[in-house]
């Protein structure tokens, strides 16, 4: 670990597979005030990075039938892909170049 004030963490730039979208969530959770016990501690988790939900829709000369066979991407310009994290407080800092 390289620092619990600064954590990297870098988010897939193309997740289209359901393994890239899942190693690019990152979720903190922490518990205070819980001394060792054989009990079960509840941990509550937030997620740390955003989620961009895009929903195409037929329209602009796509209907619904020939948007569905239609091979269609998605791009989004000027996002960063990397962070620094701070794993006490849950805040990530984006850092790096903007990419697509």
């Amino acid at each position: 670990m390289q620092s619990v004030n600064a954590q990297p963490f870098a988010v897939k730039s193309d997740q289209s597979t359901e393994a890239a979208y899942k190693s690019s969530d990152l979720m903190i959770g922490k518990t205070t005030n819980v001394a060792p016990s054989e009990d079960a501690t509840v941990v509550r988790v937030n997620h740390v990075m955003s989620r961009i939900m895009i929903t195409l829709e037929a329209g602009n000369g796509f209907t619904a039938e020939s948007l569905a066979a239609a091979s269609v991407s998605v791009r989004i310009n000027g996002v960063k892909c990397n962070s620094t994290v701070n794993l006490s407080t849950g805040v990530a800092t984006p850092v790096g170049e903007p990419s697509t």
